[in-house]
């Protein structure tokens, strides 16, 4: 009857201690076999799809420029002094090269006015980093409101222009898959977006 005693919890004890070890080997196995990765999710996935024209007259989704960090400005060079401002402080960094990493893209606000023979002459063909764009009507209304770009087209009946186009001027700095990281207004000095621009590429998001 003692040695029965004994046993049964010894025999209990065994079958406890196998269990674990099975279990835990199930577990490390497991664990070693199958990684859960959880995929950051782009809150705005169908920006990538949109499609554009470049200068050179080929359609190109945004989604294929995804190597470098943005600057984008939205804007319209018929009748407007600091969209031209915008584009001379555009011009100075791309023909500084500065910094590699980052691509310089405008945005037109007005494609019918904006003609690319135009914008050609305004950036040179050797700034690699620079790329002009022109989206259809409704691809621009929802880039616009994407960036929180406020535009308003004014007919004008007494002027040769027939219309003007009203906006708010702001570069807006992005990840490669065009998330902000910053905003800022044309007037800023050039030091100072150099340095805003640093800042955020060496974060490295």
């Amino acid at each position: 009857m003692g040695k029965n005693r004994i046993i049964l919890p010894l025999s209990v004890f065994l079958i406890a201690c196998l269990s674990a070890y099975f279990y835990t080997g199930k577990v490390q196995k497991d664990a070693s076999t199958v990684v859960m990765v959880e995929e950051e999710v782009h809150p705005m996935p169908e920006l990538l799809k949109l499609r554009v024209q470049n200068l050179k007259a080929e359609s190109i989704t945004l989604g294929s420029m995804n190597e470098d960090y943005k600057l984008i400005y939205f804007g319209q060079l018929s009748a407007s002094d600091l969209d031209w401002e915008a584009v001379l402080k555009m011009q100075r960094l791309a023909l500084q090269n500065f910094p590699k990493q980052l691509s310089l893209i405008f945005i037109s606000l007005d494609p019918t006015r904006d003609t690319k023979a135009k914008l050609q002459k305004l950036f040179s063909p050797s700034a690699k980093n620079v790329e002009v764009l022109f989206p259809r009507e409704n691809d621009l209304i929802f880039l616009t409101k994407a960036y929180g770009v406020h535009f308003q087209v004014s007919n004008l009946s007494n002027s040769l222009l027939n219309y003007t186009i009203d906006h708010n001027t702001w570069y807006f700095l992005t990840t490669p898959d065009y998330r902000i990281l910053g905003s800022y207004p044309i007037q800023i000095a050039d030091e100072r977006l150099e340095k805003e621009i640093i800042a955020h590429m060496k974060q490295k998001y």
